[in-house]
């Protein structure tokens, strides 16, 4: 597994046009798992706020009250990003041709109604994975520390240097 361009207990923050996320992930152990969530959907009103916690072994709060119904999810799935795809192909560490399944607590936006999602991911090359849920599916290009780079052309990473 690559180094770690996260270090250990890091925040990381994503703005887009109508969502203003925040989150804190964790790598202080053999495997990546998401310990909190804050999302602010800042447009349109009313102005929407989740705050998720996790203790990193599948037990998870919403807004402070135990949810029950995310047992066993490791990761998070925002919806309006693929960012978050990075920590379960980090964790997982697919072979290429190989496979796993997890369950993820998904946000879809701007609904923020949180609720567990069986997802796939199989590798089809040192770079690139196909992703599934449900009826849903699509290639992931990814860099050397398993960042998303391109999202079956639906979301591109900007260079810096841009």
């Amino acid at each position: 597994m690559p180094s770690s361009p996260f270090g250990n207990a890091r925040p990381c923050s994503l703005s887009l046009s109508r969502w203003r996320t925040s989150c804190t992930l964790t790598d202080s152990s053999p495997i990546l798992a998401t310990v909190s969530v804050e999302i602010r959907v800042l447009r349109p009103e009313p102005e929407g706020r989740l705050e998720l916690r996790a203790d990193g072994r599948g037990r998870w709060w919403r807004n402070g009250a135990e949810a029950p119904e995310l047992e066993g999810c490791v990761d998070v799935d925002l919806g309006c990003t693929p960012a978050t795809n990075t920590l379960p192909i980090r964790r997982l560490d697919v072979p290429v041709g190989g496979e796993a399944e997890i369950l993820a607590a998904w946000v879809p936006f701007p609904e923020l109604e949180v609720r567990p999602l069986a997802q796939r991911y199989r590798r089809l090359a040192p770079d690139r994975y196909e992703y599934s849920s449900n009826t849903f599916q699509a290639e992931l290009d990814v860099d050397q520390h398993g960042l998303v780079v391109d999202y079956a052309g639906a979301w591109v990473r900007e260079r810096a240097d841009a």
